[in-house]
């Protein structure tokens, strides 16, 4: 005698409760077994307690993103430029860039600073973003702080224009120096094509910014002249964003993160095969900011550099291994 099988589908039960959806909520105890109408009740209603929450809790979300949106985009923006970041991300947040077609420019404000005394950082702070938020009005692209140091643009380039993002530097520059008696140097990168290149347009600017020790400050340095500078048999390399951590970690007195920059400094130094020249110009304007820094922060400048520093005559007679 023959068997007769028979296939019947999975119930609804099995479908439903092996899902994600079937399984999240554990508040009403354990689920009806065998009862199928009572088991689509259960998520039906699991379902509506969630769509309860999510509506109450999206007034409060899109508050948070309202009243924090400049925040926001300032951060999205720093992580943008060391290689993070999408488009997506840039749509959420509105961004007036295209990433079609773009330049990077990098802004270094000079000194004297406009705001002196002793309330002159907080001051030279709220007038920074004042003046990006003024010229943002005026920028077709987005303006944002990197550091304590540097602004930078990430400028729209209309489509057949290459020298564009070169004069608005230049219009730029003057609108600092003729309103505000402001001395910039503006790096310039190359014209970029998408949002994975942001990272790359930036180090444009920061390579362009180690010629400022050469050509001088208070210029405009676009990535083009490196060129001319990368044809010559020596290798000239400023590290600024090092001196950046070693100054923020010399007045926060860090000890150990002072250290650590120096020996990042040193293994660049190596890695890099720097002539004698460079290296002897690097920490001879390393050691000059430093002291700055000392200065005005009323820092102990023995306490760094010893009673009788001799670090410059070290430097003359180092040789290379």
């Amino acid at each position: 005698m023959s068997s007769l099988y028979i296939w019947l589908p999975p119930s609804t039960i099995s479908y439903i409760g092996g899902s994600e959806a079937g399984q999240q909520d554990g508040t009403n105890g354990p689920l009806p077994a065998g009862d199928e109408a009572g088991f689509i009740r259960h998520i039906f209603d699991q379902w509506g307690r969630n769509w309860e929450t999510l509506v109450k809790e999206k007034p409060r979300v899109d508050s948070l993103l309202t009243d924090n949106r400049t925040a926001i985009k300032e951060k999205y923006l720093n992580d943008l430029i060391q290689g993070g970041g999408t488009d997506q991300a840039a749509e959420l947040l509105g961004l007036r860039l295209d990433f079609a077609r773009f330049a990077v420019l990098t802004l270094e404000l000079e000194e004297p600073y406009p705001v002196k005394g002793p309330d002159g950082t907080l001051q030279f702070y709220l007038f920074r973003y004042g003046l990006m938020e003024e010229l943002g009005a005026d920028i077709d692209g987005e303006i944002f702080a990197k550091d304590d140091k540097r602004t930078v643009i990430l400028l729209t380039v209309p489509p057949g224009e290459d020298d564009f993002p070169l004069e608005q530097a230049k219009k730029l520059k003057l609108l600092l120096l003729t309103r505000y008696s402001m001395n910039v140097t503006i790096a310039v990168s190359r014209i970029h094509g998408s949002v994975e290149t942001v990272r790359l347009a930036y180090e444009d600017t920061l390579e362009a910014l180690n010629l400022k020790m050469y050509i001088g400050k208070g210029e405009i340095l676009p990535y083009d002249i490196l060129g001319d500078w990368k044809s010559e048999e020596k290798a000239y390399y400023y590290p600024y964003e090092l001196e950046t951590k070693l100054l923020q970690a010399l007045l926060q007195t860090d000890k150990e993160e002072c250290f650590k920059a120096i020996r990042q400094i040193t293994r660049t130094v190596i890695d890099k095969k720097l002539e004698k020249a460079n290296i002897q110009q690097q920490f001879f304007q390393l050691s000059g900011e430093v002291m700055k820094t000392l200065v005005q922060t009323g820092g102990d400048m023995s306490a760094v550099f010893g009673d009788r520093p001799a670090y410059p005559e070290v430097l003359s007679r180092c040789e290379l291994q």
